[in-house]
């Protein structure tokens, strides 16, 4: 393809087959945000269907030409952009619910433009924690993994407009011997049975991720705002209108 001057650069979140030879995708276009778009000539067993459908899957950056004013769009021409990135294996799942969680953030939010970039260097940083080369030892590296899992979700949070300040509690800095609650979208309030203590927050603020608790503290305020903010759960099924988080994420 010669032609590049009304390309975008775009990301599949979610497809599934439309009529014999076609396929409905939910797109994350740079620039653009979510848009729904009609592939043709992606099912079938002719050569060109069968390499249309290769660069049709998720985690693989393409290059797209979408036409259309209605809120379907078409895709005329696309093609992959090689980046070196291939999610398999253990991240496969996790990837999959941030493409997921994406998929939902997206129909009601437009994050910031710069998002779209980070969501390319998280997947490589997921990547390179699975290499069979990398510099990080096997039983680490599950927890590695966690850890860019949260920092996904604060981020994504801060790029819709709904993040919240793990080192203040109602204008008030946090404080190391004291217990908190949380209120989804409020934020930490003082509270003497709260399940938050002042320690683990602040480690959080710090990104102090090797303090014990500050995993599992975080994992658990994350869940209440990001449920907050899409309307639903994030433990079932997306089949039943929910979000599948992973147990050990």
């Amino acid at each position: 393809m010669n032609d590049t001057a009304d390309f975008a650069q775009a990301y599949v979140l979610h497809r599934r087959p439309f009529r014999e030879t076609s396929a409905l995708v939910a797109l994350w276009v740079e620039d653009l945000g979510l848009v729904r778009a009609v592939i043709k000539g992606v099912s079938g067993q002719s050569k060109s269907a069968i390499l249309r459908n290769a660069w049709l899957q998720p985690f693989q950056l393409i290059r797209v030409q979408i036409r259309g004013t209605r809120d379907l769009k078409s895709i005329y021409k696309f093609e992959p952009v090689p980046t070196g990135v291939v999610i398999k294996g253990e991240p496969l799942f996790a990837c999959t619910y941030i493409n997921e969680l994406l998929l939902f953030t997206l129909n009601k939010h437009e994050p910031e433009p710069h998002f779209f970039s980070y969501y390319q260097e998280f997947l490589k940083r997921i990547t390179d924690i699975f290499r069979p080369d990398a510099e990080i030892e096997p039983a680490l590296r599950q927890k590695q993994m966690i850890i860019e899992l949260r920092c996904f979700e604060q981020y994504l949070l801060e790029a819709i407009g709904y993040s919240f300040d793990w080192g203040s509690a109602r204008d008030e800095n946090i404080e190391v011997n004291m217990a908190y609650g949380f209120e989804p979208g409020e934020g930490f309030f003082p509270q003497a049975s709260g399940l938050y203590q002042g320690a683990l927050l602040i480690a959080i603020a710090q990104g102090q991720w090797q303090t014990k608790g500050a995993l599992g503290a975080a994992r658990a305020a994350l869940r209440q705002q990001l449920e907050w903010v899409l309307g639903r759960s994030l433990h079932a099924p997306s089949s039943q209108g929910k979000l599948m988080r992973p147990e050990n994420g």
